[in-house]
Parts: structure tokens; C-alpha cells; sequence
């Protein structure tokens, strides 16, 4: 241990910093646990866990729950749970998204135990500025709000763009491009009264798969979404991976296609794209949860597209794969029912390859970007927020 950190260690006030982001912590991932369980865990004292918790409790962080258990053989106060206060404070996640000339505002809230709220939708115009939108984020957010108690404190905003964000800056976004810079999060963090903080929006998905799959937090593994664009997230070991030279935005590289020269991977396997859009002309019955292309006459035709859709969504499979090595790929798309049929094609080709990758399908396309918002808002805020300082 060097000087430095055995006197910023020696420091009282630092000390109770860190237990207090150690209690914190544990209670965020146990739920519940007592003041003995506590002590026992961290290796602290029974008294130095007691103060602690008796400030965390004052600041109103954590409360007690009921009796525990009682220890017969050491007769004494009963031991009661702890757990983090729910109504501490409340984040809400947005996600814009545009598809068929509309924009969608997609919104839920966490509470600071983690609880989350049903994701709420709402459609409006996207040929609306940034005031505008701004505008209707706040309605959206004031509606939500007031499904909650009168004095429910809202820590923050975080919201995801389809784009590529840069702090504070949006740089790239070409579904919406009246919100770029950073005009849109200086009006977005005036309107609200509350700190905001955007991220794209295939990256926020990351922080949802990582909550359902707790296995993926020690894995590298890549979100492919497959929408009218193609957007994708890279987590290792349960951080995003952001390089200068990697924005996630792959659905704007160029592929040569056979008789149409080079396009676009959107262009291709986009939902609006040239293999989508054949396949359904044809006659292939797209359904929310389910794909089949039983019934129609021109099957050998759409069994040819549905091989050249896999060949090129493995082109963008290895264009995620070579930007850092990865063990698993989760791809994710409002066409579940479709993903899931070419599943095992896509399984197939990548045996044939020298990709070593497992292919999963997101179980909830439609609310992990939104689900993820909250929780990446929830993860920025919370140090600040359990420090009492002012966030902005």
C-alpha cells in the first residue's frame, strides 16, 4: 500500500464514504440482509455497521423491514432486515425511436431499489425540432410522474438515441438529425429540473441483458438490434466498450450485393431492407412472435432471400466480432418470431466459419432499451446521489 492511499484511507470521512458504498452495494444485490449479516460480510464491526446504517437510514437510503430471526441462544434485540428505500428516488429512462416516418417515445422508471415500472409508449410526429421533442419527452415524463406520489423525488433522466452520442453531444444521428450537438441536452436538462444523461441507445440495452443474464457480466459479448437501421453494443465483462474508432453504428457499412453493386447493410437486412421487403412481397408471414412461409407458391424464392438475408446478418456478426473478440452475440429485433427461424441457419454458417460465438435472441426486444435507460440513468446518478451531491 503506497502513502497516499494509507492516508486517504486514514481519513475518517473517506472511511465512512466506503463503508457506506459497501453497505450500499450489498444491499443492492442481496435485497435484503441484516445488520449482523452485514458486519459478517464486510468483515466490520457491529458497531462501526450500526452507525453506518443509522446515517443511511436518517438520509433515508435504506429502511428496516421486519424481524429477521431470533437468535434463542443469545437472548437480545431480534434481528431486523435491511433493505434499500425504493422511494428514495426515481429515475426515468427514455428511448427515441423512428420507424415508418414516426417517432416513438418509449419511457418507464426505476425506483432507487431497482424496481422498474411497465414501459409506456407514445407516437408523435418525427418531422418535429428539438424544442418539440423536448417538449413532448417532458410530457411524457410528467404523465409517468404523476402515476406516483405527489413528493416522489426524481433523481434524473437518462435517454437513449439512436445515434452515436458523445457525453453531453449528439454527433451522429441520422433518423433525427434536428437534435444534433449539444443544444438538445442543454434544453432537455432545463425543461426537466433534473440531470440527464444520453447514451446511445443499442448500448443501454447492454445494461438490461446484463440485469436478466447475470452470467453475461463476466462475458464479452455483442447486442446486435435490427430495426430500419442496424445498431449494435459491445460489453466486456460488464463494461461498454467505446473506442474513438468504433461508434456501433454498423448498419452504414457497404457490402457488395450481386446486381446492385455495393449497399449498405441496412439496406440489405434493415427491416425495411431489400431481403425483408422481398420476402414479405412474396408472401412470407412476418407475425410478432412467428415467421413461416407455409401456403405460398414461390417458396424456392424465398428460401433464396432468407439464405442471402442470413449470409449478410453473419457479414455483420463478424464486422461485431472483429472489433473486439467476443464469446456471445444476442441479436434482437421487433421480428422475433423471424430471428428465431433463421436461428439455426445462423448457427449453422458460424460452425462452417472460424467464429467461435454463441447466438442468442433477446426474450424482450421491445422494452430492454427502455429498461436499460433507467438502469444506466440509475448507475450515473447513484454516486452522487448517495453522497448528496448536486448532480448536474
Amino acid at each position: 500500500m503506497n502513502n497516499a492511499t494509507e492516508m486517504e484511507t486514514g481519513n475518517p470521512s473517506v472511511i465512512r464514504r466506503i463503508n457506506r458504498d459497501a453497505i450500499l452495494r450489498l444491499l443492492r444485490q442481496r435485497k435484503s440482509c441484516s445488520r449482523a449479516a452485514l458486519a459478517k460480510q464486510l468483515k466490520l464491526a457491529p458497531a462501526t455497521v450500526s452507525a453506518v446504517v443509522g446515517e443511511l437510514i436518517r438520509d433515508n437510503l435504506v429502511v428496516e423491514t421486519g424481524i429477521l430471526s431470533v437468535d434463542q441462544r443469545s437472548p437480545g434485540r431480534p434481528s431486523r432486515g435491511l433493505k434499500l428505500n425504493p422511494e428514495a428516488g426515481y429515475v426515468f429512462g427514455v428511448v427515441l425511436d423512428t420507424a415508418d416516418s414516426n417517432l416513438t417515445i418509449s419511457a418507464m422508471w426505476s425506483d432507487y431499489a431497482g424496481n422498474m415500472s411497465q414501459v409506456h409508449d407514445f407516437l408523435i410526429s418525427s418531422e418535429l425540432g428539438e424544442a418539440d421533442v423536448v417538449s413532448s419527452i417532458t410530457k411524457v415524463i410528467f404523465d409517468l410522474k404523476n402515476k406516483l406520489s405527489k413528493d416522489a423525488n426524481i433523481i434524473a433522466t437518462a435517454m437513449g438515441i439512436p445515434g452515436v452520442v458523445v457525453g453531453d453531444e449528439i454527433r451522429y444521428a441520422p433518423r433525427l438529425p434536428g437534435l444534433l450537438g449539444e443544444r438538445f441536452h442543454r434544453m432537455a436538462s432545463a425543461k426537466l429540473g433534473n440531470a440527464v444523461f444520453l447514451e446511445n441507445n443499442v448500448n443501454l440495452a447492454l445494461y438490461s441483458e446484463a440485469k436478466a443474464q447475470p452470467a453475461l457480466r463476466t462475458s464479452n459479448y455483442g447486442y446486435l438490434l435490427v430495426s430500419e437501421g442496424v445498431g449494435s453494443g459491445i460489453s466486456l465483462a460488464n463494461n461498454i466498450w467505446k473506442s474513438q474508432n468504433w461508434s456501433g453504428e454498423i448498419g452504414h457499412i457497404r457490402v457488395p450485393l450481386a446486381d446492385r453493386g455495393l449497399q449498405t447493410l441496412e439496406s440489405i437486412i434493415g427491416l425495411n431492407g431489400i431481403c425483408i421487403e422481398g420476402i414479405k412481397r412474396l408472401g412470407g408471414n412476418f407475425q410478432e412472435t412467428h415467421f413461416d412461409i407455409d401456403n405460398v407458391e414461390n417458396v424456392g424464392q424465398i428460401e433464396s432471400l432468407i439464405q442471402q438475408y442470413v449470409t449478410y446478418l453473419l457479414i455483420a456478426i463478424q464486422a461485431l466480432n472483429a472489433a473486439v473478440g467476443l464469446d456471445d452475440i444476442i441479436l434482437s429485433s421487433r421480428e422475433t418470431g423471424f430471428l428465431r427461424y433463421i436461428q439455426p441457419m445462423v448457427l449453422k454458417q458460424i460452425e462452417q466459419s472460424p467464429l467461435k460465438l454463441a447466438v442468442s435472441i433477446s426474450d424482450n426486444p421491445e422494452s430492454s432499451l427502455t429498461e436499460g435507460a433507467a438502469l444506466f440513468g440509475l448507475s450515473c446518478a447513484l454516486q452522487a446521489f448517495e453522497h448528496r451531491k448536486t448532480l448536474s
